[in-house]
């Protein structure tokens, strides 16, 4: 596993007995966003938090990253990556707000560094939430992690959450798409009166 040199990903899991649909951002906000040209986000995530307080949290640190991800990773940081989504002539998209998806799967396989997507007969991909990723600033003293997160609502991803990757398209419709790493884990299943969040954090120590 030589290609994880000093990388510290982390998944973190939340889970609210709350409905997020009920958390839709206002019209006027959105058009704040639209403004400033950025993606505005679906629910208002501040104000969700702010009234409602997880009965579980979990959290899985994981060290797999798939040869795929780690090959993907170096072409861009080589500048061979693009803001497109992926295609057969190019698949180094780039892990950002318009490309990134966290999945969730109900596959048990062990994982590995040959994976090219999640194993399970059920899974889905969510974009990040508007926002994310969060990226450090240029600052000699400041941090050395990145942050996306997806929310999962009540209507999606209502099954056994065992497995869990990010990735650089929604692999269920994107055959060129990259994920990027995947983890086995425990988590439970989630229903339709929940709403659960999930965060991975990569941290260069």
């Amino acid at each position: 596993m030589d290609v994880l040199i000093g990388f510290k990903p982390k998944f973190v899991l939340k889970k609210y007995r709350a409905d997020i649909t009920k958390y839709k951002l206002s019209w006027w906000k959105r058009l704040g966003y639209l403004l400033r040209g950025k993606r505005p986000p679906q629910y208002d995530l501040k104000r969700f938090e702010e009234e409602n307080t997880p009965y579980e949290v979990l959290e899985h640190e994981i060290n797999l990253v798939t040869n795929l991800g780690a090959q993907a990773m170096l072409r861009i940081f080589g500048g061979l990556g693009t803001s497109s989504a992926p295609s057969a002539s190019n698949r180094a998209t780039f892990f950002n707000g318009s490309n990134s998806y966290i999945g969730v799967g109900n596959g048990t396989a062990t994982a590995s560094p040959a994976d090219t997507n999640l194993t399970g007969t059920s899974k889905q991909f969510k974009l990040v939430d508007s926002g994310y990723p969060q990226l450090p600033s240029f600052d000699p003293n400041g941090t050395r992690q990145a942050v996306w997160m997806a929310t999962f609502g009540p209507n999606d991803a209502n099954f056994a959450w065992n497995e869990v990757g990010l990735a650089n398209a929604d692999l269920n419709t994107n055959a060129y798409g990259i994920l990027f790493n995947r983890a086995n884990v425990s988590w439970g299943t989630k229903t339709s009166s929940d709403t659960w969040t999930v965060s991975l954090t990569i941290r260069i120590p």
